[in-house]
């Protein structure tokens, strides 16, 4: 059996830099979800940052499911 594990980096194109991996706390019971949970926090960190600090830094969201096997 797995849990997964949602892992976000945050990356500047301008710049070529990404802040440090975000681990979410919660884990999922299958990757279904957790990609469902890094399209939408993808999505909601992009509109709280808005237009012009994305379009200015040019900010993009990369996301991964980490699997973790439950022993």
């Amino acid at each position: 059996m797995s849990k997964y594990i949602l892992v976000l980096l945050m990356c500047s194109m301008n710049t070529q830099v990404c802040l440090p991996p975000y681990e979410a706390p919660k884990q999922y019971p299958d990757i279904y979800e957790c990609f469902l949970d890094g399209y939408k926090y993808s999505l909601n960190k992009m509109e709280t940052l808005g237009k012009e600090e994305i379009n200015k830094h040019k900010i993009y969201i990369r996301f991964i499911c980490k699997e973790e096997k439950v022993i």
